[in-house]
């Protein structure tokens, strides 16, 4: 758990956590950010892309608000599932507080409220202090069980 907390910190505070100099961190957060999805590809779990569609069939508006990059997201969704959100907030085109960004997606979808599905105790946290209900997996980044 305590790697974890470090390694979910924004990169910048983690790589200062990690003794990098002050100087040279906004360089490596820019390398990371343009580079990381590309030398280490991600793609969604296994029936994502599937209920996404479904979702996005039946009319339900979505979008999502990330604590990695709209380009690594989309990346991660690739095109086609991509499309079915009207919005995609990252680190890169939104609040880095993510409870702002995810009031800034319900503003964008024209919502008072949503469910927010997350893999962390701070996506519970900040989904709730945004008036979103949530919903949490138990794969991903952090084992929800934990935080039950």
């Amino acid at each position: 758990p305590a790697m974890r907390r470090i390694a979910a910190a924004p990169m910048d505070k983690f790589l200062l956590k990690a003794g990098f100099p002050p100087s040279l961190v906004p360089a490596l957060v820019e390398e990371y950010e343009s580079s990381f999805a590309a030398h280490h590809p991600v793609r969604p779990f296994p029936g994502v892309p599937d209920l996404i569609s479904s979702l996005a069939s039946d009319g339900v508006p979505l979008a999502v608000v990330s604590s990695n990059t709209s380009a690594n997201v989309r990346s991660a969704l690739g095109e086609q599932v991509s499309s079915k959100f009207k919005v995609i907030f990252g680190i890169d085109n939104s609040h880095r507080d993510k409870k702002e960004s995810i009031r800034m997606a319900l503003e964008a979808l024209g919502a008072a409220t949503a469910t927010y599905v997350g893999d962390t105790a701070k996506d519970r946290a900040c989904a709730e202090a945004a008036g979103c209900d949530f919903v949490g997996v138990k794969y991903g980044f952090e084992d929800m069980a934990e935080a039950e």
